[in-house]
């Protein structure tokens, strides 16, 4: 059992990692230009909603979901 964790854990290490990075190449503007939308694209909407629920908020509304992206630094919080 325990070399059956290991292993998974081999695998899943490095798409973590690189979720990591990809996070902290995320540019502030990029956030800024997001927030500034009427209303975001299906795509970005989905990975927000997605993105907001694994931090615990419930609420997924457009409004919540600038209002997240607006926070000090919340590239570092979801990392």
């Amino acid at each position: 059992m325990q070399k059956e964790i290991e292993e998974e854990l081999s695998e899943v290490e490095p798409l973590i990692q690189e979720a990591r990075s990809a996070v902290g190449n995320i540019k502030s503007e990029s956030l800024s230009e997001i927030r500034s939308l009427r209303a975001p694209p299906d795509i970005i909407r989905d990975i927000l909603e997605g993105v907001l629920r694994l931090m615990g908020i419930q609420d997924t509304s457009w409004n919540s979901m600038k209002t997240f992206l607006a926070k000090r630094g919340v590239k570092e919080e979801i990392r």
